[in-house]
C-alpha cells in the first residue's frame, strides 16, 4: 500500500544482489567440488543444493535487471486511502508489565540479583 511517505528516488539493490549471487555461485561450486574430492558426499550434496538455489536467485536477478525500471507514481499522485479498520484483531498486551517495571526499578542492585528476586517472588518465566 502506498502511503505517500516513500522516498522519491528509491531504487532496488539489484546490482548488489547480482554480485552477491555471483560470489555465492563461486563459493558453492568450489565447496561442492572440494567436498566431493575430499570424500564427504553429504556435504557435497548440501553445497550442491545451495549452489542450485543461488543459481536460481542469480537468474531471477538478471531477469529483473533486464526488465528495466517500472512505473512509479510521482509526487502528483495522491497516496492511497488507508483501510477503515484492521482485517485482523489486535494482539493482547502482556498483563504483567507493571510487575516487571516494579521489580526492575526497585533497587535490587545488579541484574543478577533482580533475577534471583524475580524467581523467589514466583513470577516464573513471565517476569523476566
Amino acid at each position: 500500500m502506498r502511503t505517500g511517505s516513500e522516498p522519491v528516488t528509491a531504487r532496488s539493490a539489484l546490482r548488489m544482489r547480482f554480485w552477491l549471487s555471483v560470489w555465492g555461485v563461486v563459493w558453492t561450486a568450489a565447496g561442492t567440488v572440494a567436498f566431493a574430492l575430499a570424500g564427504h558426499p553429504g556435504w557435497a550434496v548440501a553445497c550442491g543444493a545451495l549452489w542450485l538455489l543461488v543459481t536460481v536467485d542469480l537468474i531471477v536477478v538478471v531477469r529483473h535487471i533486464r526488465q528495466g525500471p517500472h512505473y512509479q507514481p510521482g509526487p502528483d499522485v495522491p497516496p492511497y486511502e488507508p483501510p477503515k479498520r484492521r482485517p485482523w484483531p489486535r494482539a493482547p498486551r502482556r498483563p504483567h508489565a507493571s510487575k516487571r517495571a516494579a521489580f526492575r526499578y526497585s533497587g535490587f542492585g545488579s541484574r543478577a540479583a533482580a533475577s534471583r528476586k524475580w524467581r523467589l517472588a514466583g513470577c516464573g518465566r513471565f517476569c523476566r
